[in-house]
């Protein structure tokens, strides 16, 4: 009875404790979550599930005290690849978009010291809807390995949406990362499908 009792408490903390993860996590100013998971950036109400497929949902942050300004990271292994995307009001950014992601990419090029392959417009779509915006590649070497990442900006209703796309070339990474940075646009922008 006394083992019961002692796994019935365990429990009990366990769960409260692991709710109360789940709280602070979306107790950062400006972010939400539902019960499902999904947080919530107010402001935006841009909408983050906690899986895009083998992506996890990593660690979500704000760059400004309100929470206007934030990212959520997305992490899968095997190959390894990181998305992260950026929501941020125009006018944290440069009112100009091709210049907002001109700067963009020369702070990719800045952190990575990576070189870029290809500048594009970018259309993101879905059935009748459509946002355009820019998409780059950047290629360099780290450790030995070749790295990909991709940088896309689209705006959208008053708000900036850029993605980060970061993988090895290996095993077709390359086109993983880039799918997987549509993908996940495509569902802040037009929702989860």
């Amino acid at each position: 009875m006394k083992t019961q009792l002692s796994l019935v408490i365990a429990a009990t903390l366990f769960l409260s404790c692991a709710g109360e993860v789940g709280r602070q996590a979306a107790n950062i100013p400006g972010w939400s979550s539902e019960s499902g998971g999904t947080l919530i950036q107010e402001a935006s109400q841009a909408r983050f599930p906690p899986r895009y497929g083998e992506l996890i949902r990593g660690h979500h942050q704000n760059y400004d005290s309100a929470g206007h300004n934030g990212s959520v990271s997305y992490d899968k292994s095997n190959p390894h690849l990181r998305v992260t995307i950026y929501v941020y009001p125009i006018r944290h950014g440069n009112y100009d978009p091709s210049e907002e992601f001109r700067e963009a990419v020369e702070d990719a090029v800045q952190a990575t010291g990576g070189t870029v392959d290809s500048y594009q417009p970018l259309s993101i779509r879905r059935e009748s809807q459509a946002v355009d915006g820019y998409l780059a590649s950047l290629t360099w070497v780290r450790s030995g390995e070749s790295i990909v990442s991709w940088v896309g900006l689209v705006p959208s209703n008053n708000w900036y949406y850029k993605v980060h796309a970061t993988t090895s070339m290996e095993n077709d990474g390359a086109a993983q990362s880039a799918s997987a940075a549509v993908t996940i646009l495509q569902d802040v922008l037009f929702g989860a499908r």
